[in-house]
């Protein structure tokens, strides 16, 4: 009767294991998810096709005087296309932004190297990207400069109307394919932002993007640090130099650690329809090295401040952005197959979570029948004992 028992256990116990596995088998997972704006060089999978809608939230500080500082978050969309899983095209567009107009809307492409279809330790990619932003004009006091003709600085970052390329060489690490047990994935990617625009070129920036990320079925978390800097033949400030009213000009310089550079946290949760939803916050690691020119006495800038006259500054702007972000974004495909390689992941990791959670039913049911054993000899010891004591009482 026991042993009937123990089976029915072991039978029930398996196919619990099983209909989890299977469950978590059949998860849609994408082969090229990044981080939150680093990069995978792997491709969507051939055929696959994947939508997401982000917004990005912040506090900005409209001027001096303000009361309560701004809040604004930021939509975007983007709809990518797996092609023979060796590249995908995709399309995005932010279709709100600041002053609440349309923005920007770009086409990108991304190729891998390899075996798209085969879990590897290290690979390569490349990334192209065109984008247009539309923004001729945006609130003065939101960005700290602008220009006429909608170039400038803005929370994010500096910003150009017109034709944007952007070209990144993409790497990954992937831990699990070497050791299974370890499901940790590391990025690198290194690249160029170029204003096409001739009178702006000079202002293009390089691009760095590094992360690591740990996940398993249904969640991962990671952190990436993110560097946008403007192009120059070091870590010397970048002068800037913008026409403006009644044909006078602005200069200024644009120190090194006055980049935008963020460290980036943030985690995602998976559900088995393929939905991702996904937060990220960057923090702001850049700091102002300040001015000593002031907005106070911009017509004595020869006479006070004669080092800055020397370099030609002849303006007190220094650009600064957003100390914290937030961005929320969810995910999900509209046509999926899922590629080998992230069936050979799934299972990995399903793999050593049974692992980690094997019982040994047989020796725990033969040691709980051997402590039985033990107490019912004891209790028949007691009994005797008892038995002799009322004896010899009588």
């Amino acid at each position: 009767m026991m042993k009937i028992k123990i089976r029915t256990f072991k039978l029930l116990f398996m196919s619990l294991i099983m209909t989890f596995s299977i469950s978590y088998s059949a998860m849609k997972t994408e082969r090229g998810e990044g981080l939150y704006i680093t990069e995978d060089p792997n491709v969507a999978g051939s055929g696959n096709i994947w939508a997401s809608f982000n917004a990005t939230g912040f506090l900005w500080d409209t001027d001096e005087n303000s009361q309560q500082p701004e809040k604004y978050a930021f939509p975007e969309i983007k709809a990518i296309c797996g092609i023979k899983n060796l590249s995908e095209i995709y399309i995005a567009s932010r279709f709100l932004s600041y002053g609440w107009k349309f923005d920007w809307a770009s086409i990108g492409t991304k190729f891998t190297f390899g075996n798209n279809k085969k879990l590897t330790m290290n690979k390569f990619g490349i990334k192209a990207e065109y984008k247009y932003r539309f923004l001729k004009e945006f609130h003065s006091s939101i960005a700290g400069f602008q220009d006429s003709k909608g170039t400038g600085f803005v929370p994010e970052g500096f910003i150009v109307r017109g034709n944007i390329i952007t070209l990144m060489g993409l790497y990954s690490f992937d831990v699990i394919a070497k050791r299974s047990t370890l499901p940790l994935k590391l990025f690198a990617n290194i690249g160029t932002r170029i204003f096409a625009n001739s009178n702006y070129y000079n202002y293009s920036q390089y691009l760095i993007r590094t992360g690591i990320s740990l996940g398993g079925l249904g969640w991962s978390v990671f952190a990436e640090y993110s560097l946008d800097a403007f192009l120059n033949r070091s870590t010397e400030p970048k002068k800037f130099s913008f026409d403006w009213n009644w044909g006078s000009t602005k200069t200024w310089e644009v120190a090194f650690s006055e980049n935008p550079m963020y460290l980036t946290l943030g985690g995602k949760i998976r559900y088995e329809n393929g939905a991702v939803i996904s937060m990220a916050i960057p923090f702001l690691l850049s700091f102002n090295r300040g001015s000593d020119i002031t907005y106070k006495s911009p017509n004595k800038i020869h006479t006070d401040f004669p080092d800055e006259a020397a370099r030609g500054i002849n303006d007190a702007f220094d650009p600064w952005f957003a100390k914290w972000k937030i961005v929320l974004a969810i995910s999900y495909p509209f046509r999926y197959k899922q590629t080998s390689s992230e069936l050979k992941r799934t299972f990995l990791i399903m793999k050593n979570k049974k692992k980690n959670k094997r019982i040994d039913l047989e020796s725990q049911m033969n040691s709980e029948g051997d402590t039985k054993k033990q107490d019912t000899k004891r209790l028949e010891e007691i009994r005797n004992r008892q038995k002799k004591l009322e004896e010899s009482g009588q």
